[in-house]
């Protein structure tokens, strides 16, 4: 597409330069000195009007893509949690308990999870380990406060994690994804 708007606008010049050289030595009788001075400054000219040319059609190319960017970064802004207190944050000091967890995606589909229980001590590292749909990813959505459970509940030091606790949770917590996304330029 763009290849065809360049020789459109490059036929399109040749075809003013033409006409402006046939008016400049037919009807105003310019001397050969001006018409080439003319003809120098069209070839300087030229390659800079195409190129401003070009740039002005890749800016509408994405400006769309620009325009859902702004808005997808409105979303998030608009959907970002308010700070937790100090006093309200929840550390980790004895262990992390889940009890009876069961959850389910949607109506009719199999619990992701159905009556888990476990328990993890403070400063142990623990892997979930499993085939892909196990429920993995869904237990730690769960354990990081990311997802309420269907059934069943999170205790962090005997403290549940209800809405309010949940944010005092989600801040003293990292997790990282299995599958982390690189863009392409950075992965030269």
């Amino acid at each position: 597409m763009q290849a065809i708007a360049a020789a459109w606008f490059e036929m399109g010049s040749v075809v003013i330069l033409a006409s402006v050289l046939y008016a400049s030595i037919r009807t105003f009788a310019v001397p050969p000195a001006t018409i080439l001075l003319l003809l120098f400054l069209f070839s300087r000219l030229m390659p800079r009007i195409m190129g401003g040319q070009q740039h002005y059609r890749e800016f509408l190319n994405d400006f769309p893509a620009y325009e859902n960017m702004v808005a997808i970064e409105a979303r998030c802004v608009a959907s970002v949690e308010p700070r937790v207190h100090p006093h309200n944050r929840l550390s980790l000091k004895d262990q992390l308990t889940a009890e009876d967890l069961s959850f389910t995606y949607g109506d009719g589909r199999a619990p992701a999870l159905h009556n888990l229980s476990l328990i993890i001590p403070a400063g142990k590292i623990v892997a979930l380990v499993g085939p892909s749909g196990a429920g993995n990813s869904t237990l730690a959505d769960i354990l990081m406060g990311l997802v309420a459970p269907d059934r069943g509940r999170v205790r962090v030091d005997g403290i549940q994690l209800d809405n309010e606790a949940m944010r005092g949770w989600r801040e003293q917590i990292v997790y990282i994804a299995r599958h982390v996304p690189i863009p392409r330029h950075y992965s030269r």
